[in-house]
């Protein structure tokens, strides 16, 4: 089974289940973001256990997960997988006690791309439509 798609992600909190941004996940690559954080890293399934390693880049207003803006922290992700959800816990190495509840979604896979680009013919004449 291929986890390779885009997802969203949410963690859970006192008000219920809140979207933290979007996840796209490639051939054991990972890379994140939203409007207060970018991250990148890596992941690996085992069975139906999906395990996460990022490097976030913090930039947003401070929180719970975060910190103090311009701050870069590491997160890592285990959950188990089915192929639409993957439910687990993020944690924060340098804080021992910090766990959250967080679910990925899957909203799309990615799209099949030609292993090399096609080259361009260069005839844009026949690609353009005229307007009148």
């Amino acid at each position: 089974m291929s986890y390779d798609g885009i997802w969203t992600a949410q963690i859970t909190g006192p008000r219920g289940w809140r979207n933290i941004g979007i996840l796209v996940m490639d051939g054991g690559r990972a890379i994140a973001g939203n409007d207060n954080f970018y991250a990148r890293g890596s992941y690996a399934v085992m069975d139906d256990l999906v395990h996460m390693t990022l490097a976030v880049w913090f930039y947003g207003t401070s929180g719970t997960l975060a910190g103090a803006s311009g701050q870069a922290f590491t997160i890592e992700f285990q959950g188990n997988a089915t192929p639409q959800l993957i439910a687990g816990n993020l944690s924060r190495p340098d804080k021992a006690n910090f766990r959250m509840r967080t679910r990925l979604t899957r909203r799309v896979d990615l799209p099949a791309f030609p292993s090399r680009p096609q080259p361009d013919t260069g005839d844009w004449a026949s690609r353009s439509t005229a307007v009148a």
